[in-house]
């Protein structure tokens, strides 16, 4: 995902992990926080992601799963909404960014 502006999230990604898929993306936006060494890798320019194209190859598609299964699942994204509203319904000040 050679993103060339602030993703804010990248469900792309996620399918792609989903699936099992090693993912390549560039260092913007959420992407950093999604792909780990462990399911992808980034780079800043298209060359750089060329470059990187061969890594991916050592990697496991059952741990890019295991990323979205542990993370990104309506039921896990459901129990982080619930946590978040929680919080605030307590009158807990919330950080800026989480």
């Amino acid at each position: 995902m050679p993103a060339r502006w602030d993703e804010p999230f990248g469900l792309t990604l996620i399918e792609a992990l989903a699936s099992g898929t090693p993912v390549l993306g560039t260092r913007r936006g959420a992407l950093p926080e999604i792909v780990t060494p462990a399911v992808g890798a980034l780079g800043d320019t298209l060359d750089e992601l060329v470059a990187l194209r061969p890594q991916i190859n050592a990697i496991d598609p059952a741990r890019c799963r295991d990323l979205v299964e542990r993370h990104f699942t309506h039921r896990t994204m459901a129990e982080g909404y619930l946590a978040l509203y929680r919080r605030v319904i307590g009158g807990e000040t919330l950080p800026r960014y989480l």
